[in-house]
């Protein structure tokens, strides 16, 4: 059992995604935390300011840039325990716990793995103007382009009117909220396209009311290109669309780690693609952050037992 109040230093990639892995988990194991610059860190000397000032139990990492520190973190402070979220490819020796997702096929002798990815999403049910309808809320969420899946301008407009179409269909109010990969010129076309319609564009202009969607829609239409997003979504127990992209790893290289996931998502009937209807069922919401959490303070503990 941990009596004290735990110190985290932890490091990000620097993309969306990464950063709310990385912050649901800090949040959920309750600790006394610090985020790294790797940018200051360009000697070891620098890290070792770092770890002598803040004195860290834990070092929490995720992204290809962060991996390599954990190898110059255990030269200084060998007993601080390290972790990485995804792989930390060959650096792997140097973190005594790793997190994966089931659909990278990851096996270390230190990793445990889940579906779903943890996040630092929540659902929000305090009010929110677009709720001031009667008709029943879809939340769109639009990721981008990635390395798997292509997604222009072509890719954009038909997405546009898919949704116009269904908004009328079955007398649906849009909730649409875009990320940071979906671009300044496919953002503006989308509000363009809805500018004069009742539907509810984010602008980009506030913080971005993700938590506040999750709380108010009825059904959910997702972009494919992210796996992070469909995992934050499976919280709520509510109808999860996932709208096709083109594939750049089936075309060329087969089946990829996304059509795994999703395949896992649909046994469960959690997830289900969008074929032009909308349909309620339900499931049991699925959130890995907590448990993640606590592996990482059950290992912790056994490691403090054992040195």
């Amino acid at each position: 059992m941990i009596e004290k109040k735990l110190k985290c230093l932890w490091v990000h990639s620097g993309n969306a995604g990464d950063i709310n892995t990385c912050k649901g988990i800090v949040k959920n194991l309750d600790v006394v935390s610090k985020i790294l610059d790797i940018k200051n860190i360009n000697k070891l000397e620098d890290l070792r300011n770092e770890l002598n000032t803040f004195s860290p139990d834990l070092f929490l990492a995720t992204g290809k840039d962060s991996a390599p520190l954990a190898k110059k973190i255990k030269q200084i402070s060998p007993n601080i325990y390290t972790v990485f979220l995804k792989d930390p490819r060959k650096y792997h020796v140097y973190y005594d716990l790793i997190w994966t997702p089931v659909h990278d096929d990851i096996n270390y002798n230190n990793n445990f793995s889940t579906i779903t990815t943890p996040h630092n999403a929540s659902i929000d049910e305090t009010y929110f103007s677009p709720n001031d309808t009667d008709k029943k809320k879809l939340g769109v969420l639009i990721g981008g382009k990635n390395s798997h899946y292509k997604f222009g301008s072509s890719e954009i407009k038909k997405l546009c009117s898919d949704l116009n179409d269904l908004s009328d269909k079955y007398n649906l109010k849009l909730i649409i909220t875009c990320s940071k990969r979906t671009g300044l010129k496919n953002q503006i076309y989308i509000q363009k396209y809805f500018m004069h319609s009742e539907h509810w564009v984010w602008r980009g202009k506030t913080q971005n009311p993700f938590n506040k969607i999750l709380g108010h829609s009825d059904y959910f239409l997702v972009t494919a290109d992210s796996i992070n997003m469909i995992s934050e979504l499976c919280i709520t127990g509510k109808p999860i669309f996932v709208y096709k992209l083109p594939n750049f790893i089936h075309r060329f290289f087969g089946k990829s780690k996304f059509e795994e996931f999703y395949t896992k998502l649909i046994d469960l009937n959690i997830i289900r693609w969008f074929d032009g209807v909308i349909h309620d069922w339900s499931y049991n919401p699925i959130d890995n952050t907590q448990y993640v959490s606590e592996k990482i303070l059950e290992e912790y503990s056994k490691y403090l037992r054992n040195n």
